[in-house]
């Protein structure tokens, strides 16, 4: 196993019917999977086993994506450049989403995903496929942002209006080079 880089972990209970199928298919034994794999109910970054004195140094989370798509990210270089990634499905991790923070910002932790969760999309089909595609993917999710945000703004709805403000920020920073700059303020509702 010294060569052994990367294993991903099931998350607990979130199996899909096309996971199911995966597992049967290849005898619920490990299997070297690609990028393609995480998100999809397989592998996912909760849940990964880094082997360090095998991986060069390059391997790691890339710093410009602060959350959302890091795992899919490195997993996608690992692939390139030859590293295999196993998948064990005979081992699992209960990965409690949206758990590590006080409830209290839940509403500043929803901003935040909706900023960073276009960002790392973006970003990683920009950086891996190029911003043509990476606008053929989120295109149109940018065009809905353009629309809703004022839109909100005009219906005085100031929840949705941030929603859709957060995203676009989102995704015109990961198409402008920006890095993801966005983090939640907690403090504001610590005193509540």
């Amino acid at each position: 196993m010294k060569n052994l880089i990367t294993i991903g972990l099931p998350s607990k209970g979130r199996l899909k019917e096309d996971s199911i199928s995966f597992l049967k298919k290849n005898n619920f034994k490990p299997v070297n999977v690609n990028y393609k794999s995480i998100g999809n109910d397989l592998i996912s970054g909760c849940a990964l086993l880094l082997n360090k004195t095998v991986l060069d140094k390059d391997a790691y989370f890339d710093e410009n994506i602060f959350i959302y798509k890091e795992d899919t990210d490195m997993i996608k270089r690992l692939n390139d450049n030859k590293y295999p990634v196993y998948y064990l499905p005979n081992c699992s991790v209960n990965h409690l989403g949206t758990s590590s923070h006080n409830k209290k910002i839940n509403y500043e932790m929803q901003l935040s995903r909706n900023f960073h969760w276009p960002y790392g999309n973006v970003y990683f089909y920009k950086k891996h496929f190029g911003i043509t595609y990476a606008l053929i993917r989120w295109g149109p999710k940018l065009f809905s942002a353009l629309l809703k945000t004022p839109l909100y703004f005009l219906l005085n709805k100031e929840k949705k209006k941030l929603k859709y403000k957060y995203r676009l920020l989102g995704m015109l920073s990961a198409f402008t080079n920006k890095k993801a700059w966005y983090r939640p303020n907690i403090n504001k509702n610590e005193n509540n």
